[in-house]
């Protein structure tokens, strides 16, 4: 199955007209298609070759589209799901299809979920020994073609070859274990936030041609103007050096970005094993050096690019990621992206080195030496002191206000003191295993 979350509410009954005018020249549309207020399905049947499920919802309060389709050999369906003996088997099999896919979850007639895997015994297999997946991209891929110009969408982020294709089972076997988390992040993400944020859900990253998807399971996009580099500059917000090339690309009047974007990717963990140290660090890299690319690409509107990555982890996480996290600060190494884990790791959910606020004696003295900074004449031998004094207190308040500023901001967006729960880690990790098991069967 090969799935799109479009960002854009796509009338379906016109997405309907259309891909049934592309389906229908190499398939018998079966009865059962029906467009339905916020949901569609479209099957296409060719009792001699191959069977298309189509499914398609939308959801107006995030203004999304999804999409999925899956291709099946028509003579395993048969074999499979309806009797031996039919009159009629492209009416028996589009009349089976249908009861399946309102019975994955669904409440019937009229309500779709297109991310829902079809439980037909074999299916895997089945795709493997006929090639189905090259058949399934070529289709999609023409699909989502004909509705892109149809209704003027384009994907905003750049093709990259994310190795993340690994898994146990399907993607969408996983997807309603992490589903509730995913929403929370994005609901409190959004929430109290300003427009310049925009996220994107099961976002593909796949190139024209790879067989397979590369899917981050979230993608949270926040662009600043220039006045915003300027005015964060001194609390190190942004690093200063993003700073420096703003002013100097601003002196030779050349005409480079003045917008400052941060990427964070959420990538959900679908292997029923710990995630690696090895995965960690490919991805986290990977993702590091797609922000260069992706600037690079549009250097005329952005300045710099900060990316971070998010995992998610039913099974865990390997020993050695704690130590990790703790020795690769983001800051303190080149090249080391923010990284957070959920669920924590003992207590350990990001790579942001922990500073101390002032205590209360230096609390106190920076107090008096701000009132010597302040009162005395430079040239006085007090004020140096002082200024020095001032200088090394007042950096080390800025840096414990910056990293609490930071701190308690990812802490309410992915409420980690409720990670567990949210993810319900015993549930469905115990669900998931079943699941695997039953897929592989």
């Amino acid at each position: 199955m090969r799935i799109k979350t479009i960002e854009k509410l796509f009338p379906l009954d016109q997405c309907y007209k259309s891909i049934k005018s592309y389906i229908e020249s190499q398939y018998e549309i079966d009865e059962n298609s029906y467009i339905s207020g916020s949901n569609l399905l479209l099957l296409g049947i060719d009792i001699k070759d191959k069977t298309v499920v189509i499914r398609a919802s939308i959801d107006e309060s995030m203004n999304r589209t999804y999409l999925s389709i899956i291709v099946l050999q028509t003579k395993e369906l048969q074999n499979s799901i309806i009797e031996k003996e039919v009159k009629d088997v492209v009416k028996s099999i589009g009349k089976a299809l249908f009861k399946i896919i309102s019975k994955g979850g669904e409440a019937g007639i009229g309500v779709i979920n297109p991310f829902i895997g079809l439980a037909i015994k074999g299916l895997k297999f089945a795709v493997i020994k006929y090639g189905l997946i090259t058949t399934e991209k070529q289709l999609f891929s023409e699909i989502l073609n004909i509705l892109y110009e149809k209704f003027g969408y384009n994907d905003v982020l750049m093709e990259y070859p994310f190795s993340i294709t690994e898994l146990d089972g399907n993607w969408e076997l996983w997807q309603d274990s992490y589903h509730p988390y995913l929403t929370s992040i994005e609901n409190r993400l959004m929430a109290n936030r300003d427009t310049s944020i925009k996220t994107y859900r099961n976002y593909d990253f796949a190139l024209p041609e790879d067989q397979n998807q590369r899917i981050f399971d979230l993608i949270i996009v926040e662009e600043k103007e220039k006045k915003f580099i300027s005015h964060n500059v001194s609390t190190g917000l942004i690093p200063r050096k993003y700073a420096e090339k703003f002013i100097q690309r601003k002196a030779r009047k050349a005409e480079y970005g003045t917008h400052f974007l941060q990427i964070t990717f959420v990538y959900c963990n679908r292997l029923t094993q710990p995630l690696s140290l090895i995965q960690l660090t490919n991805i986290s890299e990977e993702i590091g050096n797609f922000a260069k690319i992706f600037q690079q690409k549009n250097k005329d509107k952005y300045i710099a690019i900060t990316p971070r990555v998010i995992f998610l982890s039913l099974f865990g996480y390997a020993e050695n990621i704690h130590k990790y996290l703790q020795n690769n600060n983001y800051g303190e190494i080149q090249g080391v992206i923010p990284i957070f884990v959920l669920p924590p790791i003992n207590n350990c959910w990001h790579n942001y080195k922990e500073v101390e606020n002032l205590n209360k004696k230096e609390e106190k003295e920076l107090e008096e030496v701000t009132q010597i900074v302040r009162m005395d004449a430079q040239w006085s031998g007090s004020y140096k002191i002082a200024k020095l004094q001032y200088d090394k207190l007042s950096e080390k308040k800025k840096k414990f206000d910056m990293y609490n500023e930071i701190s308690t901001e990812w802490n309410r967006i992915l409420n980690i003191n409720l990670a567990d729960e949210l993810l319900d880690i015993v549930n469905n990790k115990n669900k998931i295993k079943n699941r695997v098991i039953e897929y592989n069967a």
